[in-house]
């Protein structure tokens, strides 16, 4: 049985799979904060969602290789994604999430990714 924070957490990667940022907000509170380590912070959904417009891709990320590890109100996403970062090839990244729920939505979204530093024999990267 997946518990209620796994769900939200598929339902979001799924809503980036898609592009779909409005699917991703649907998930979180408000006043929601989400960290990007080595980018900066961004603070409330408008502010999210002027970001993900601009920076959003025309091929959306295809996630693999997802586990997400839960605790009380707090859960991580760690995984592998094929994407292409902006003014650059695509290549696959590991990735690791860490999210504070609230009320059932997001409150905290702290992301961490990496561009991974081989690729094996099926073309998915290894770290």
């Amino acid at each position: 049985m997946t518990s209620k924070i796994k769900q939200t957490i598929q339902e979001i990667n799924d809503a980036f799979a898609r592009n779909d940022i409005e699917g991703f907000l649907d998930n979180c509170t408000e006043d929601i904060s989400w960290t990007i380590e080595g980018e900066g912070s961004l603070q409330g959904k408008s502010e999210i969602r002027e970001f993900l417009e601009k920076h959003s891709s025309s091929a959306p990320p295809q996630f693999y290789d997802c586990r997400i590890i839960e605790e009380g109100n707090t859960a991580a996403c760690v995984g592998k994604m094929r994407m292409k970062m902006p003014d650059s090839q695509e290549a696959v990244y590991a990735f690791c999430d860490i999210y504070e729920f609230s009320g059932g939505k997001v409150a905290d979204l702290r992301s961490f990714c990496v561009k991974a530093s081989t690729e094996n024999e099926s073309g998915s990267s290894e770290v």
